[in-house]
């Protein structure tokens, strides 16, 4: 079976020759009457994009593929910054995977969360000779899947064995981290109620109410790892916030 190619540019207000580059090319451009940012420019691909599996990249910063490899040894060991970053470095493409399945933000946004805690939880099974970017679209497929046959049968299915995860650790302070921190209360406040209520949860739950995952995991009824991907997620989405005033 041969497989379809599409390649969209998504021209976010840009002053440069971005537009003419693109139609001299025979590349489809589409472009915003002015800066909407990164996530407005992802909605307008995935929304004008055909096909099952949607790729994105961001001119302003890519990582280098040489690196995965590197990435995928580090998050084995357990390094924080491994988990970090290859939570960044994919989320987009897995979000935008699922949203293009169930077209609903919330949905899609809950199944990621749960591709990456479980692809992380299972980082010691990955073999380094396959690609991760299609063991992870495995993992992230498969719990589609799983969702649509729960939403079919109307039941829920709700794991007790809340077992303890060790695999994304936490005791060294990310850039976002150090980024919160460094901010007044009031305003920290004033940011933090600009992100989706289910990450002003997470981080208020374990920021100032000081839970530990256990306890946010029990309270929210949901595996640590879930807890620990949202977080990851939460202060990164925190982090852009901060940065952009």
């Amino acid at each position: 079976m041969n497989a379809k190619l599409q390649v969209l540019v998504i021209d976010d207000g840009s002053t440069d020759s971005t537009k003419s580059i693109c139609i001299n090319n025979k590349v489809k451009v589409l472009s915003h009457p002015y800066p909407m940012g990164n996530g407005a420019a992802i909605k307008s691909g995935a929304r004008h994009a055909s096909g099952d599996i949607l790729v994105f990249m961001d001119a302003d910063g890519q990582h280098n593929p040489k690196d995965i490899k590197l990435l995928i040894v580090q998050a084995k060991k357990g390094e924080q910054k491994a988990f970090n970053d290859l939570l960044n470095l994919y989320w987009k493409d897995v979000y935008h995977f699922q949203f293009n399945k169930c077209q609903n933000e919330d949905e899609a946004e809950d199944i990621t969360i749960k591709a990456f805690a479980k692809a992380f939880d299972k980082i010691d099974s990955f073999d380094e000779n396959f690609q991760f970017n299609t063991w992870l679209f495995t993992i992230a497929s498969n719990l589609y899947i799983d969702h649509l046959r729960k939403k079919k049968t109307e039941t829920i299915s709700i794991n007790k064995n809340h077992a303890e995860y060790h695999r994304i650790v936490d005791e060294e302070p990310t850039p976002s981290d150090k980024l919160i921190q460094e901010q007044n209360l009031a305003q920290l406040k004033a940011y933090i109620l600009q992100l989706k209520p289910h990450y002003q949860e997470v981080i208020n739950l374990r920021y100032f109410q000081e839970l530990s995952y256990k306890e946010i995991a029990a309270q929210l009824n949901e595996p640590i790892n879930n807890i620990k991907v949202k977080l990851l997620r939460a202060k990164k989405l925190l982090a852009e916030i901060i940065t952009s005033k």
